[in-house]
């Protein structure tokens, strides 16, 4: 790009080729993006009248921590298969609350999910990379601490080398040195011991740079004792069977504690005769893909529903965030033992591509996973037990799975309404409007800002709850609306895309969820909007 040229910048809101000329998430599928996972933004140039990706961006403001850390690892991977530089955005430093909104600890991420991506980006050579800033409630002790991985500063540079095409190799190589840091940092500030050491996480580190895949690695360095659990009440007496088999047969994939495992090639004979005599229904077929003596093999261990059967969202990254650790030279088994609804196991024996084309966890599942092995309460038992990826193999096909089907159905959606509120209340003003939380691709929901005045102190709660009180339901968009008394107008606002889907009695709930939580002091505080923000 010449000295002096200017940009132009547009945003469209939104994914489809009925909502733009051009879907971008096709060119993503069709360059190798093996799901159907749109992230939160992507930045791309017009070349010859088309668009080409530059960067894929994910903004998370949940915890890092427990299952809604991989929640998106789905995407990740999707993404680097494509050869689209992606950037996972999150923040370190945040609390978990009590009931009484009061601070019970920091939660920070396992180290094997920066070394997911780490590892992932040296397995394929695309760019897959965490970008770590402050929590706005973090601690000075933890600022300090983690100061040297914070990485958004390197990340906006990646982003304006990479539209003004310049080499962003550099740019790329502080990210990665910055991630591999976090891991030894995380695994170092650990309480519990219940992974690899921040010395053995530097030597995987090292034989993944020398070519050595993981589960090689730790077979020979680091074989941790691994055990599943699992709370809920409909597991089968086979499933809880198989979870022992696997506690003996099998290694922790980098911890104890995580629902990751792997079973060294050496051990694959005695672990498919176990299973054999568990599961006498398995097919010899799949017995033969389970004997391989050749091949590591890693375990996923999904729940993946609720116990009303609707999908447990965050399962839907396990098997994504699996095999980012391992690799493609390590084959992976995804165990689903959860309440799957009876059509989707009848809909797996039938069809498996169009299950996966309905149902973003089963194309997840699918789309990374060599075999399937089920063992739920709701499984018929008339229907297979093993299923082995040629029964799946077009869901890695471009043209076998539509894209974005409802954007495919009709222009508009929920995310057009989200917008609309945003844009609309935007406009009036900031002596007018304050915007505390919004919904729309890219919104934040980390937390709830209000003022009682236009030139008030913004005050803040964090690390929100679906609900605070009996009765209640958070919002979607909280605004201060000034002008009208000595106080503001607090207007809470749910939004859907049609009016039948709205909830009956939303009004009162929404009040309730925000009055319950203003009864509680807020997090964080600051002045003006460009101001640090500092513990209430």
């Amino acid at each position: 790009m010449l000295e002096g040229q200017n940009l132009v910048f547009q945003f469209l809101p939104g994914y489809g080729d009925r909502r733009w000329n051009q879907d971008v998430l096709a060119f993503v599928k069709r360059s190798g993006g093996r799901l159907r996972e749109a992230a939160d933004a992507i930045v791309t140039l017009i070349q010859n009248g088309e668009e080409q990706p530059v960067a894929a961006i994910e903004f998370c403001g949940a915890l890092p921590a427990g299952n809604q850390a991989w929640q998106r690892h789905g995407r990740a991977f999707s993404f680097a298969h494509a050869d689209v530089p992606y950037f996972f955005v999150a923040e370190l430093g945040g609390f978990e609350l009590d009931a009484d909104r009061g601070l019970k600890a920091e939660r920070m991420p396992n180290p094997a999910i920066p070394f997911s991506f780490f590892a992932m980006t040296r397995y394929h050579g695309s760019v897959c990379l965490p970008v770590y800033e402050a929590n706005a409630g973090a601690t000075e002790e933890t600022i300090q601490r983690f100061g040297p991985i914070f990485g958004k500063e390197n990340f906006l540079e990646f982003l304006r080398l990479a539209v003004l095409g310049l080499p962003t190799e550099q740019a790329a190589s502080r990210l990665g040195e910055k991630c591999v840091a976090l891991v030894k940092l995380l695994a170092d500030s650990k309480k519990r011991n219940d992974g690899l050491t921040g010395v053995q996480w530097k030597s995987a580190h090292d034989a993944v740079m020398a070519g050595q895949s993981l589960p090689d690695f730790l077979n020979i360095n680091a074989r941790l004792a691994w055990k599943k659990t699992t709370s809920i009440k409909s597991l089968t007496v086979s499933a809880s069977a198989f979870m022992a088999i696997g506690a003996k047969e099998a290694f922790g994939l980098t911890s104890k504690a995580l629902p990751l495992s792997f079973v060294p090639k050496e051990h694959r004979s005695r672990f498919s005769a176990k299973a054999k005599a568990l599961y006498p229904d398995i097919s010899e077929h799949f017995l033969a893909w389970l004997d391989n003596d050749n091949r590591n093999l890693a375990i996923a261990w999904v729940t993946g529903f609720k116990p009303g059967g609707e999908d447990g969202r965050p399962d839907r990254g396990l098997s994504p965030f699996a095999r980012m650790l391992v690799g493609d030279e390590c084959d992976l088994l995804t165990f689903v033992y959860g309440p799957a609804p009876v059509a989707h196991w009848n809909e797996l024996a039938r069809n498996p591509v169009a299950l996966a084309r309905d149902n973003g966890l089963w194309e997840a599942v699918l789309g990374v996973s060599d075999a399937v092995l089920v063992d739920s309460a709701t499984k018929p038992a008339a229907l297979p037990r093993g299923y082995l990826k040629d029964a799946w193999a077009a869901v890695l096909k471009e043209e076998d799975i539509p894209l974005m089907v409802e954007a495919r159905v009709r222009s508009f959606g929920e995310q057009d309404v989200d917008t609309a509120l945003h844009v609309a209340f935007e406009s009036l003003g900031a002596d007018v409007v304050f915007e505390g939380m919004c919904n729309p691709p890219g919104g934040d929901w980390s937390g709830i800002s209000f003022r009682w005045d236009s030139a008030e102190s913004e005050h803040r709660w964090l690390t929100l709850p679906r609900v605070s009180a009996e009765g209640a339901k958070r919002p979607d968009h909280v605004f201060a609306v000034f002008g009208h008394s000595d106080r503001p107008v607090c207007l809470c606002i749910e939004s859907k895309e049609l009016a039948r889907s709205l909830d009956a009695n939303i009004g009162p709930r929404l009040k309730r969820y925000t009055e319950a939580l203003f009864e509680s002091a807020p997090s964080i505080s600051r002045g003006e909007k460009i101001a640090p923000w500092a513990i209430y």
